[in-house]
């Protein structure tokens, strides 16, 4: 992007902020996690994530656009016709990954679990038969990679457990329903209340552990308050993606700022209008219901 005439500050916010729309579309970890500690149909949570993560990548879009235009950055010249074909063909089969995993997962074909294991032999036949770029000395570092991967996802959700299984002994969902009770009257205040303590948290903890300790804690208030734990996990998730970006612990900003060797502060000053539209989305999708629920309600019948 410095090489096409864009300025250091714009491109690695671009990369930052753009980063952070991975964890909401399938297949999505967080939301593994997230299935996996509260019964909810991962199958589910991916298609809650598709329409929010269109939208993230819309405003974003409109972002970037109004920013390229206002510092007069170069436009690069339309492709011909035939480029853009050439283009959308040599990116079809890459794109026949998330294609053969959520369409195996809505048509019953396989469940979860197998959907990730054809999903790792389609990406290992086109890393060895089609690109040419993993060999057979490569599969070893893989496995041993993605085992440490599978087991750190594991532990995490056994842990989310017993911290569940703690708090109820201790009566904390209890004293935490009666808390809210008493600052929100109606579930539009206490969204707004638990989208709150959940930004300020993100600021401070990785995203995974917020996952594993909020949620055996708002269980009880989205039951008491009638919130869709399907709605509230995808808000759960884009507020974890806020917190890849905002100081003074954010993962994604710190790595961003490393490689890109840019100043940090003018790295936050480019990401704030990427990280104001990620609220904007969130808030969408927590008064509005049908942002996250649409596609599953569709599916399910």
């Amino acid at each position: 992007m410095q090489k096409s005439g864009y300025g250091l500050g714009f491109s690695a916010a671009v990369t930052a902020a753009s980063s952070t729309i991975g964890p909401i579309f399938p297949p999505s970890v967080p939301f593994v996690i997230y299935g996996g500690i509260t019964g909810v149909s991962v199958v589910q949570l991916f298609l809650a994530g598709v329409v929010p993560g269109l939208l993230m990548a819309a405003v974003m879009m409109v972002i970037v656009a109004v920013t390229a235009r206002l510092r007069d950055y170069p436009r690069e010249a339309r492709p011909t016709l035939r480029e853009a074909t050439w283009a959308v063909l040599d990116g079809l089969l890459p794109l026949g990954a998330p294609a053969l995993l959520i369409g195996g997962l809505l048509s019953g074909l396989f469940t979860p679990t197998e959907a990730g294991v054809v999903a790792c032999a389609y990406a290992l036949f086109l890393g060895m038969v089609v690109y040419r770029e993993i060999g057979l000395r490569d599969i070893p570092g893989i496995l041993w990679a993605s085992a440490r991967s599978t087991a750190v996802v594991m532990f995490v959700i056994a842990a989310s457990g017993f911290f569940g299984w703690m708090l109820a002994h201790q009566r904390v969902p209890d004293e935490l329903v009666a808390g809210l009770l008493a600052l929100a009257p109606g579930p539009g205040s206490a969204t707004f209340l638990m989208l709150a303590v959940l930004l300020v948290l993100g600021m401070f903890v990785e995203g995974v552990a917020i996952i594993v300790i909020t949620t055996p804690l708002f269980m009880p208030v989205l039951a008491h308050f009638g919130i869709d734990p399907l709605q509230f996990g995808v808000m759960l998730v884009l507020t974890t993606a806020i917190g890849l970006l905002t100081p003074p612990v954010g993962m994604v900003l710190f790595a961003v700022s490393t490689v890109c060797r840019v100043n940090m502060g003018e790295l936050v000053r480019e990401l704030w209008p990427y990280i104001l539209g990620i609220v904007v989305v969130t808030l969408a999708v927590a008064y509005i219901p049908a942002v996250s629920t649409l596609l599953p309600s569709l599916w399910a019948r």
